[in-house]
């Protein structure tokens, strides 16, 4: 069985001293990835983009909400569909401009759709 850590080759004397490097397995394993064309993250930025990455999480309401507002329709007409009060509408999109970020309606809807929350 190999060592965790394995040194290929050193080599010292009284004259000359060589560096001795070292690889992981999964380094090794990186290399010979990168060296077949393959895209090589490592585990620590692969789930840091992973955790940007991640759309919040919103209710049905809120995403029906959101989809109604993409179409175009205002409070009062999103209420009538739903068969909620306005005021019920403008408490879900506060909610829904709270957990993505936004300011606005508009974009609200442009982070909906660039992160796959809502599709037209």
């Amino acid at each position: 069985q190999l060592p965790e850590r394995v040194a290929p080759w050193s080599l010292e004397d009284q004259h000359q001293a060589v560096a001795v490097l070292t690889f992981d397995r999964a380094d090794v394993d990186a290399l010979l990835a990168a060296i077949r064309g393959k895209t090589v993250i490592s585990p620590e930025i692969q789930q840091n983009l992973s955790e940007q990455a991640a759309p919040p999480a919103l209710s049905d309401r809120q995403l029906a909400i959101l989809r109604l507002v993409a179409e175009g329709l205002t409070s009062k007409e999103i209420a009538t569909k739903l068969e909620i009060g306005p005021d019920g509408v403008n408490a879900h999109l506060r909610t829904i401009f709270s957990k993505l970020g936004a300011s606005s309606r508009s974009e609200a809807v442009a982070i909906a759709l660039r992160t796959q929350l809502i599709k037209i």
